[in-house]
């Protein structure tokens, strides 16, 4: 046998004798024991948040801010800080599981204002703001274990504290001065799809990075006023769309972890 066979043969032996080692028994303890169990974390990160203001029954002259769409749309980032709490079931290679994370939000509230000149130089002005003041969510979770990382998917419920207003008026004072407004604020529910990876680095520390998509569907706030010509008075309806992309790290306490 010559040296180049010899050294394939060690090779191959030591490539063999590795892939062999998740099947012994002792390994294959370690590996269904590793994710199972209770855990809690912290995490932090930023949301970027889209809201769209639909005008349903012509209140405002939108055609002059939104080339006649009728809706205006604004982003905002805002930075995230919360914690989560869950639990894992693991078989083999596959972990799943449940997870409730919440989260404060700072620093995303800003308005958009806009002008315009009418009604010979009389300024004419609205303002749309939207604020995402927190997030929490409730999922499941699904992934694969490899060498202590686990990546996977994740869907369910979304719920954030969000305010989304706009209003308008004239700059001076007179009618229609700047008091009507249309504000929706509170709980909104809807949907969350995503994904991520998490790496063991201690027996009971994991870190993690995750991205989701989150969408909180449609709101409505109806009010009785006079609309922006001044002719014009009843009831008026304006809509929101809100959605939002997180992307997050953690890190992550695991209990009662057998190593």
């Amino acid at each position: 046998m010559s040296s180049h066979q010899r050294m394939y043969l060690l090779a191959a032996t030591s490539i063999a004798a590795l892939v062999g080692v998740p099947f012994n028994a002792n390994a294959q303890d370690r590996i269904t024991s590793v994710w199972t169990g209770a855990y809690m974390g912290v995490h932090g990160g930023v949301a970027a948040q889209q809201s769209t203001t639909y005008d349903l029954n012509g209140f405002g002259p939108f055609v002059f801010f939104s080339a006649g769409t009728g809706s205006v749309t604004q982003n905002r980032t805002s930075g995230l800080a919360g914690g989560h709490v869950g639990y894992n079931w693991q078989s083999r290679r596959l972990v799943y599981g449940v997870e409730a994370d919440i989260a404060g939000a700072f620093g995303g509230n800003a308005d958009v204002t806009l002008n315009q000149d009418l009604f010979g130089g009389t300024i004419f002005q609205q303002t749309y703001s939207t604020e995402l003041k927190w997030l929490s969510t409730f999922r499941g979770r699904a992934g694969l274990e490899l060498d202590g990382t686990l990546a996977f998917v994740t869907a369910g419920l979304a719920v954030a504290g969000l305010r989304n207003r706009w209003g308008q008026g004239f700059t001076d004072g007179t009618p229609l001065e700047f008091a009507d407004r249309f504000v929706d604020t509170g709980a909104r529910f809807g949907w969350t799809v995503g994904g991520g990876i998490e790496h063991r680095f201690s027996p009971n520390w994991s870190a993690r990075l995750e991205g989701l998509f989150m969408d909180f569907g449609r709101s409505r706030k109806t009010i009785t006023a006079t609309s922006a010509g001044g002719t014009d008075t009843g009831n008026f309806s304006a809509q929101w769309e809100n959605t939002a992309i997180v992307a997050r790290a953690g890190l992550t306490y695991h209990f009662g972890t057998v190593n």
